[in-house]
């Protein structure tokens, strides 16, 4: 009885494995088959249809061309289901004409278009049709067309397609997919502008390069290569202005006369859109020096630099000396407010909103905000809204906040879980550094960021080879046991940036405030960009 009943219960799985394993196969065949089948009707409809024109009942006229199709092929596009199959006058018409208000579509662009409604679903983009194409999926309502265009401009974006790409989105509006064209954008450029965009800046809208080179988030080491930066790029926009007015250079970006108010970036504040005046009022070039007497202004933190460096700028003749002059009494005075703290107070009493003693001309009242709270979920941030905010919030302040940046490339020494440092940074009395580290907590790899002080007469010993001492201030020694610092890192991974921000909190000597995420080391190892993985940070500070 034994025997039998084992033979039996062996016996019923191998049967039942055999037969649905039979009908697996005999569904994966008629699926074939039914592909196969598809893909012949697909193909007939396409060559006999659309490119021989067989049995077309209606004529479609775009650009010179006359396109003979079908009805009822072309009422599956929702651009033409609304037209044909409804009540509108060309419901009835053989023949309907269609006109373009959008200077990108071409014929390639409507090609794609018709032959993917007949079933040719493969597009072969490249930089010199994808404008196009885009265009005409916007225009015939193609979401899917639209998302791939969108998806290859973002993935395409380089120094030498980023002019052209921004030249395509500021022409014409396609809804969120522009919006997510122009972040990406937005993202490249503040991550990638100081290391090696500096012609490219010279051709951006006058608004984008105020805009983003004077923002929290543009990646520069330190706030003298920010004005060095600037400087370099004024001297080259004048230059292409020059060989404009005397004819030898062709039209740009910085010559059109560009709305950029659908692009979320120009102020509702006239006074900060100084940049977006037209070429026709006559009143462009006076515009231009205006911006960048502000941009040299206000955009750059002076009070934070050697004195040899603003000796070095006021003979440079950009800057106002008068700027430079306040520069550098606000660094005494901010000295002498270290210095003279008792070593058990924490706070100093600065404060981040409009200082109304300083020059009414300032184009930004605005007031600037420290962070409120920690972040306590890492998400990726859209860079254009710190771009929205007040271009030059800072100069409001009577002692500004610390503003410097960090690259850290060297991705075999963070995956053996080294400590990556920045430069050694000089703030108010205090030695200040970034370091990355990957961490395994709790069974689970993490990427740490985190900002560190060292306090009093030391100065921290790394023995990390890249992270060597920045230029500096002339030292003093802040000999307070704690200070009250808030920050901001705008992390920028991959093609991501993630914002995190902290409310001040207490930094003891050698002490470290910052994150672990796995989101964040996900993201890094992920990455499909070529060549090394790096990290940038931008870093913001300040004592309160």
């Amino acid at each position: 009885m034994k025997d039998s009943h084992s033979g039996s219960l062996l016996d019923l799985p191998k049967r039942t494995f055999i037969r649905r394993t039979q009908d697996y196969e005999s569904n994966t065949l008629d699926r074939m088959c039914h592909f196969e089948q598809m893909k012949r009707m697909t193909q007939g409809i396409y060559k006999r249809g659309f490119f021989n024109s067989k049995f077309s009942d209606v004529t479609i006229e775009a650009l010179g061309m006359k396109y003979q199709l079908h009805r009822i092929i072309l009422v599956q596009n929702s651009f033409f289901a609304g037209m044909l199959d409804g009540s509108w006058a060309e419901s009835d018409k053989r023949t309907i004409n269609l006109t373009f208000d959008d200077p990108h579509i071409t014929l390639e662009g409507v090609n794609a278009v018709f032959a993917r409604i007949y079933g040719q679903f493969e597009v072969r983009l490249h930089p010199k049709n994808v404008f196009s194409i885009m265009a005409a999926a916007s225009y015939f309502n193609d979401s899917d067309l639209l998302d791939i265009c969108t998806t290859y401009i973002i993935d395409s974006i380089t120094k030498e397609t980023v002019v052209d790409s921004i030249g395509f989105i500021v022409a014409s509006y396609y809804g969120i997919n522009s919006d997510a064209i122009i972040e990406a954008i937005f993202t490249f450029l503040c991550r990638e502008g100081f290391a090696d965009l500096k012609e490219v800046f010279a051709q951006l809208p006058l608004s984008w390069f105020e805009r983003i080179v004077a923002s929290d988030c543009f990646c520069v080491p330190s706030e003298y290569e920010r004005y060095c930066f600037i400087r370099d790029v004024i001297e080259l926009r004048q230059k292409r202005s020059d060989r404009t007015k005397t004819g030898h250079r062709p039209l740009s970006l910085a010559d059109s006369a560009l709305d950029l108010s659908s692009l979320s970036l120009a102020s509702s504040d006239s006074s900060e859109t100084s940049g977006s005046t037209s070429a026709s009022d006559g009143s462009e070039g006076e515009s231009e020096e205006t911006t960048f007497r502000d941009m040299l202004s206000y955009g750059v933190v002076y009070s934070h630099m050697r004195f040899d460096q603003l000796l070095q700028i006021r003979g440079d003749g950009f800057a106002p000396a008068h700027v430079l002059e306040k520069a550098f009494w606000t660094q005494q005075e901010f000295r002498c407010l270290i210095e003279g703290s008792a070593e058990h107070i924490t706070t100093l009493g600065i404060q981040y909103d409009v200082d109304v003693s300083k020059d009414t001309s300032d184009p930004s009242p605005s007031e600037v905000l420290i962070p409120s709270g920690d972040t306590d979920k890492i998400d990726e941030k859209q860079v254009s809204g710190v771009l929205e905010g007040s271009i030059y919030a800072h100069s409001r302040v009577r002692f500004p906040p610390f503003r410097f940046s960090l690259e850290a490339a060297d991705e075999n020494r963070i995956h053996r879980g080294d400590r990556v440092y920045s430069k050694t940074q000089f703030y108010a009395g205090s030695y200040w550094i970034v370091y990355i580290q990957k961490l395994v907590a709790q069974g689970s790899s993490k990427l740490g960021i985190y900002l560190q002080r060292w306090a009093q007469d030391e100065e921290p010993e790394i023995e990390d080879p890249h992270a060597s001492a920045s230029h500096r201030v002339s030292v003093y020694v802040d000999r307070r046991e704690e200070v009250q610092t808030w920050f901001q890192l705008y992390c920028f991974i991959s093609d991501q940036c993630f914002i995190l921000e902290s409310k001040p909190d207490l930094f003891k000597n050698t002490q470290s405030w910052g994150w672990r995420s796995s989101k964040l080391l996900k993201v890094w190892t992920d990455s499909a960009a070529p060549g090394p993985h790096t990290i940038k940070i931008s870093v913001v500070m300040g004592h309160v």
